[in-house]
């Protein structure tokens, strides 16, 4: 796991700069009408850098706190590495997404919010987004 969080939480890589060249990589924003495009690409970037466990699950989060050996309570030294990888391969998602979809994932910030924002991008059906055809209709709020 830390050298999955070597590559992009390290701090001898700029962080903003990672997400801006994975960013790149990706051609298309998703849309209501391009996903299976979208995904065609994201996927191989996530996988090749080793953050597709973030998106999939595949990489859950660290207990936040541990106890130490003296039997108290301190946050768990793997964890913050962790989130911030994981808040990085959100601003990587969100970065590749449209406009329409972006205003529609309000309130998938968090890792628990996940695998509902995940089930809903795939739902996207070509649509108008009008007030009929809304797939993030029920905002999720951590």
């Amino acid at each position: 796991m830390a050298n999955q969080l070597a590559l992009i939480a390290s701090p001898s890589l700029n962080p903003a700069s990672s997400i801006s060249q994975l960013t790149s990589m990706v051609s298309v924003k998703l849309s209501s009408h391009n996903y299976l495009l979208w995904k065609k690409q994201v996927v191989p970037i996530l996988g090749s850098h080793n953050l597709l466990g973030y998106v999939d699950d595949t990489i859950p989060p660290p207990q936040r706190m541990i106890t130490s050996q003296d039997g108290r309570e301190e946050i768990n030294p793997e964890f913050p590495n962790w989130e911030t990888t994981d808040q990085m391969v959100m601003s990587l998602i969100n970065n590749t997404l449209s406009e329409e979809v972006l205003g529609q994932t309000i309130g998938f910030a968090n890792h628990s919010a996940r695998p509902r924002l995940i089930q809903d991008l795939q739902s996207l059906k070509p649509c108008n987004y009008d007030t009929s055809c809304k797939p993030f209709s029920t905002v999720h709020t951590p």
